[in-house]
């Protein structure tokens, strides 16, 4: 529940309290998790519930859609955030944060080729920035594509990204971690 929580998966982790209390009815650190995580629910909720009233009277703010979208993604509604991602991004084409975090839930959902798309219009956008093309490469190697992601890796380390104990500790990596291009690419570093 409390990793669910941090990583802004609320109803799931509630679901995730509610059951160690069923299991230990007097366990005080669940009732406590239960309690804040139920209050950040209904601050959501309320979140969601003004955004939508602003949107009657601003229905072409791409920011609001992008908000809802958040805030759907804190609930686990992934459907609903997708859908708002996608109205902020009809209103704003070259709006990187409503691409980037659909591009997110494509991943989540190994939608790969429609995350590409995305992170390809980021590029577009913000052609200096590293993150696009870090993606790109875990793509990749989510993929078991050796030679594209560490191509991508490569962009993106020409580009800034220096965090090296990051590419080294990265789960999405992993798929092309035994690979010898790999392992050559990280060698002295």
């Amino acid at each position: 529940g409390v990793a669910l929580a941090n990583t802004g998966k609320v109803e799931d982790a509630i679901a995730h309290f509610r059951k160690a209390l069923q299991i230990d009815p007097d366990n005080p650190e669940a009732l406590d998790n239960l309690e804040k995580t139920m209050a950040t629910l209904k601050e959501i909720d309320e979140e969601i519930k003004k955004i939508k009233d602003d949107l009657v009277l601003n229905p072409e703010n791409p920011v609001l859609y992008y908000d809802l979208g958040n805030l759907y993604k804190m609930k686990g509604k992934f459907d609903q955030a997708i859908n708002h991602y996608q109205k902020a991004i009809a209103l704003n084409s070259e709006f990187p944060e409503a691409l980037y975090h659909l591009a997110k839930l494509y991943i989540t959902r190994t939608e790969y080729e429609k995350a590409l798309s995305l992170y390809q219009q980021i590029q577009t956008i913000l052609p200096d920035n590293p993150a696009a093309d870090y993606n790109i490469a875990c793509i990749y190697a989510r993929q078991n594509k050796p030679g594209e992601s560490i191509s991508w890796l490569k962009k993106a380390i020409g580009k800034g990204f220096d965090d090296w104990k990051h590419i080294k500790t990265d789960s999405d990596l992993d798929n092309i971690r035994g690979s010898s291009v790999y392992r050559e690419f990280i060698k002295g570093h």
